[in-house]
C-alpha cells in the first residue's frame, strides 16, 4: 500500500486529512520553521526534522498512525517491504507507536528520494528511512506527518 510521488501530485492520492497536511506545507515560514513536533487539526501531528543520511536504519512499522514523509531538502534511500515479509525484532511499543523488524534483502525494495518527493506508509508497510545507501551523505530536511488510523 506504500505510495511515493512528487509533492505536487499529492492531491491525486486518497490520503486521509490531506487538507491538514497541505495547509501545514503551505505555511509561509515552512523553509525556516524550527525542527520540532507540532500538533495539527484532526489528531494529526508533524515532526520537522533535519539530519544527515546514514549508513544504516532499522525497518519499522506503526499501528496507530499512517506516516507521510515529505523530503524538503537533500536525498535519501528508503527501504520498504510489506509487513508480512518481516520478522519482529522488538516488541511493539504503543507509547512510541513503533515496532522494529528484520526482513530478508530479497524481499526489500529500495526507493531513492530527492527533494520534493513524498512517501506514505500504512500499518501494513515496514520502512527504514534516512539512508545514504552507498550514495554520498547529504544533509536533509523532512516533514514526517502522523495521521491517526482510527478517527
Amino acid at each position: 500500500m506504500m505510495k511515493m510521488d512528487r509533492i505536487e501530485r499529492m492531491a491525486d492520492y486518497a490520503i486521509p486529512h490531506l487538507d491538514v497536511l497541505e495547509a501545514f506545507m503551505h505555511r509561509a515560514d515552512i523553509d525556516t520553521l524550527e525542527p520540532g513536533k507540532y500538533a495539527l487539526d484532526s489528531g494529526c501531528k508533524v515532526s520537522v526534522i533535519t539530519y544527515d543520511s546514514k549508513p544504516e536504519s532499522k525497518m519499522e512499522a506503526h499501528r496507530q498512525y499512517i506516516d507521510v514523509q515529505v523530503l524538503l531538502e537533500g536525498e535519501e534511500t528508503v527501504l520498504y517491504a510489506p509487513i508480512e515479509y518481516g520478522t519482529p525484532a522488538t516488541e511493539y511499543n504503543p507509547e512510541k507507536d513503533v515496532q522494529f523488524y528484520t526482513a530478508p534483502d530479497a524481499r526489500v525494495s529500495r526507493v531513492r528520494l530527492t527533494a520534493g518527493n513524498f512517501m506514505v506508509f500504512y500499518p501494513a508497510d515496514m520502512h527504514a528511512p534516512n539512508l545514504a545507501d552507498g550514495y554520498p551523505v547529504t544533509h536533509n530536511r523532512k516533514l514526517v506527518f502522523k495521521i491517526p488510523v482510527n478517527d
